[in-house]
């Protein structure tokens, strides 16, 4: 099964921003489908794991888990929110219910960019790891927090559509993903 991007809710957005963020959710739907991603992940060494292996973080991921629902569905849930937040923001995630705020200010920046939404993408990845998947960071010290699950997914997320939008690059689809 393939993985789906899906937007269940969103709150603040304007109708012009909507062409934007899809552009960076389809770019994430077919780095997380590719052969890169999943290699390049089962290569990454995170902290704060919750004691789980890089293959099955990629399984949750790949299979559509989340924290919220008991079922399997191949589809990664975004619940979005748009509103300013403080200078230096990307976004953040409720914990508690999943959602995702977007830093306006940022996504306006990025809206303006040529790659921005690589890096938008790269983005919803990090705080999807923690909204959908629980996955957390310290706030100190931020060497300790840039080797997170999180932080080293959007990482990976970013520097995979870098290479696809700037240099043309194709991914490989992975076949047959169970």
């Amino acid at each position: 099964m393939t993985l789906r991007v899906k937007v269940n809710s969103l709150q603040g957005f304007k109708e012009e921003d909507l062409h934007f963020l899809y552009k960076a959710l389809r770019l994430q739907e077919d780095i997380l489908n590719s052969q890169e991603f999943k290699l390049q992940w089962y290569a990454l060494d995170p902290k704060h794991n919750k004691g789980m292996s890089q293959k099955e973080i990629y399984g949750l991921i790949m299979r559509g888990y989340s924290r919220f629902e008991d079922l399997v569905d191949y589809e990664l849930d975004y619940f979005l929110t748009m509103r300013q937040l403080k200078k230096g923001t990307l976004g953040s995630t409720l914990m508690s219910t999943g959602r995702i705020t977007i830093n306006s200010l940022k996504f306006q920046y990025w809206k303006k960019s040529k790659y921005g939404h690589v890096y938008l993408c790269s983005n919803l990845f990090h705080e999807a790891l923690h909204s959908q998947f629980g996955f957390t960071h310290p706030s100190f010290p931020p060497s300790w927090k840039r080797k997170s699950v999180p932080y080293l997914g959007g990482y990976l997320v970013r520097d995979l559509g870098e290479r696809v939008v700037k240099y043309n690059y194709k991914l490989s689809p992975v076949a047959n993903q169970k």
